[in-house]
């Protein structure tokens, strides 16, 4: 499973911009409902739900950290 390094983290909603969203759209080709790993600054995972990919960010729901 894909684990990403995010910058924001909003409650239990993580969003993802930059490189990471440019490789989980066009390299990975995840859509809706996909599951992979965001890690937090302070080095916390979290296994999350991608909600929804716009053109320039991915937003997901964290299922369990």
């Amino acid at each position: 499973m894909q684990r990403y390094f995010i910058d924001e983290v909003n409650g239990q909603e993580m969003t993802i911009s930059g490189e990471d969203h440019h490789h989980i759209s066009r390299v990975m080709r995840m859509k809706t409902d996909s599951e992979l790993i965001c890690v937090t600054p302070d080095g916390q995972a979290a296994l999350c739900r991608i909600a929804e990919i716009t053109s320039d960010k991915t937003m997901a729901t964290v299922i369990k950290w």
